[in-house]
């Protein structure tokens, strides 16, 4: 993935903190499931508690982590691995 991808990525999280993801609700978690935190994987019982979470250190610390963190692997490094390459042909050759 290019950049595009990455902000691709980080909008549709800020969308699921902003609560646009449209969850349906949800008994057994706290809130119903409704103020969930992406970057943590933690719910709250309400949108105050979620904004509270938000100007904590861990809160900060886990958002930098996954921002920033490794790469989700593509179908080309699943290939590589694999054994999968593409051919070495050798040197081109310049033909007349």
């Amino acid at each position: 993935g290019g950049a595009g991808n990455k902000a691709r990525e980080i909008s549709s999280m800020e969308a699921m903190i902003r609560g646009d993801a449209n969850q349906p609700w949800n008994e057994d978690l706290p809130g119903g499931g409704q103020h969930y935190d992406v970057f943590t994987g933690r719910h709250f019982e309400s949108a105050e508690a979620l904004a509270r979470h938000q100007k904590t250190k861990q809160y900060k610390r886990d958002r930098k982590r996954v921002l920033n963190g490794p790469k989700p692997h593509e179908q080309g490094d699943a290939e590589a691995a694999a054994g999968m390459a593409p051919p070495d042909n050798g040197k081109k050759l310049n033909r007349a």
